[in-house]
């Protein structure tokens, strides 16, 4: 199992929170009710807001910020800070037990922490995705304070000349590794008793074959700056228009990646500081060699994402091939789950076995008969 479950189901204990894991509980084994003609009986898991495309960074494998320069030259408008509140209402209104947000970098909108608060105040599992270069000493003082979930940080190389080519930023490194200590120590700072709600601070890696060597040292690198976990992505070939079946083909250098993966293996026995679970790790080299996921993907059952203009997507990589079901407000979210066009969605995904995107395939490998496709 993913190493992440576990510890924010023990912070929620912690903090007296037996009712909402006994419910996330009861949740989990939703997705083990057959469909009704794709017709979930429960809303999401995971709940996914993509606050904004905008981003600071240009990474090589991500074409986001490209996208939020064309829809502002298009006049799409976000979402304001009430739209949004909406929305993470309608996600409470289903139940849901987990929101994560993500962008393009959603530091970059003014509101996301006033928006992290909303979400916490709502009893859902709140996490953000950053890279971590806006977060000065406030504002991490604040989402430490706050008692946020979790913090994961992208952090795609050892040293600064790799992760600043990967990321497009000269001096990204040096930034990055300075606000993950920042927050680990504010962390400790604020976890200070038993009953306390702690912060996990975690750093998420896309491997990739420039960063293949660098496993083991960017493990040393997260002990270092007190990370609570180091999780990896294997890399995908996300770009608008992209057929999701295209997004994990077969790559020519995919026998330097099963070294990487036998690697990763070893340090998942050898070191508490790897996030990923042994079975996920299992599968990098079949991804890389463009075969199709061994297992059933639940996503459309068990997520919900929507972006900054209010389009919904069954799974983070529709969202990022810019593939939408839908458009709705914050207050037609709940109804819009539960729609004919989200369950036709569902109908149509049944088959697919794209990705590998983690959060989605960790999440499929907690249920029976998870070894194998149907």
């Amino acid at each position: 199992m993913r190493r992440q479950y576990g510890d924010l189901i023990r912070s929620r204990l912690r903090a007296g929170g037996l009712a909402r894991v006994v419910d996330a509980g009861v949740k989990v084994l939703g997705p083990l009710v057959p469909l009704r003609n794709g017709h979930a009986e429960t809303g999401p898991i995971l709940g996914t807001v993509i606050l904004s495309y905008a981003c600071n960074y240009r990474c090589g494998f991500c074409e986001l910020p490209q996208r939020s320069i064309r829809r502002r030259r298009e006049g799409w408008t976000e979402f304001d800070t009430a739209g949004w509140k909406e929305v993470l209402d309608g996600f409470a209104a289903l139940r849901t037990v987990g929101v994560g947000f993500t962008g393009g970098e959603p530091f970059l909108r003014k509101d996301c922490a006033e928006l992290l608060e909303h979400s916490l105040s709502l009893g859902m599992v709140t996490h953000v995705n950053t890279n971590s270069h806006l977060l000065d000493d406030a504002l991490v003082e604040r989402l430490v304070a706050m008692g946020l979930d979790s913090v994961n940080v992208s952090l795609d190389g050892a040293d600064a000349a790799t992760h600043d080519r990967l990321r497009g930023h000269p001096g990204s490194f040096d930034r990055v590794t300075d606000r993950i200590a920042a927050l680990a120590r504010a962390r400790d700072r604020h976890a200070t008793s038993p009953a306390s709600k702690r912060t996990r601070v975690a750093i998420t890696s896309v491997l990739t074959p420039d960063n293949a060597s660098q496993v083991e040292a960017l493990a040393d690198l997260a002990e270092r700056l007190g990370a609570d976990s180091l999780g990896f992505i294997p890399m995908h070939e996300y770009a608008a228009g992209t057929a999701l079946g295209g997004v994990a083909p077969a790559r020519p250098w995919a026998e330097t990646m099963v070294r990487a993966s036998e690697t990763l293996l070893r340090l998942k026995h050898e070191r508490a500081i790897i996030e990923n679970s042994e079975s996920y790790i299992g599968m990098f080299p079949s991804c890389f060699a463009g075969r199709p996921l061994p297992i059933r993907c639940r996503a459309p059952e068990t997520s919900l994402a929507i972006d900054c203009y209010g389009r919904v997507f069954p799974c983070v990589p529709l969202s990022e091939v810019d593939t939408p079901i839908g458009r709705v407000t914050g207050t037609g979210l709940a109804s819009f789950w539960k729609s004919e066009t989200y369950a036709a969605s569902r109908r149509s995904l049944a088959s697919c076995r794209a990705c590998y995107w983690n959060c989605h395939t960790e999440m499929n490998l907690l249920w029976p008969g998870a070894g194998k496709a149907p």
